[in-house]
């Protein structure tokens, strides 16, 4: 699931994304100080709930973004369209 605001596009430059320990990312747009989106799964298939998040990672397009948690899972995202990749 996704809350967004604006999609990312082709390039991350100008945006960071930070691990919370709720198993949330939080993508933010460094140039306005806004949330540009959370990346989080309600089902399950993504970090559970409560896993701190890590390390997360764009790829050299940022068109995807690797995520690694607590609970020993290493999610891929589009970060288009938020949902997880596997």
């Amino acid at each position: 699931m996704q809350k967004q605001k604006d999609k990312l596009g082709k390039k991350t430059a100008g945006f960071l994304a930070l691990g919370t320990t709720q198993g949330k990312i939080v993508i933010w747009n460094i140039n306005s100080g806004e949330v540009q989106c959370e990346l989080f799964s309600k089902t399950g298939e993504a970090h559970r709930s409560g896993s701190q998040i890590n390390d997360v990672k764009f790829n050299n397009t940022g068109s995807l973004l690797w995520s690694a948690g607590a609970d020993g899972m290493i999610c891929e995202w589009d970060v288009g369209t938020g949902k997880l990749r596997r």
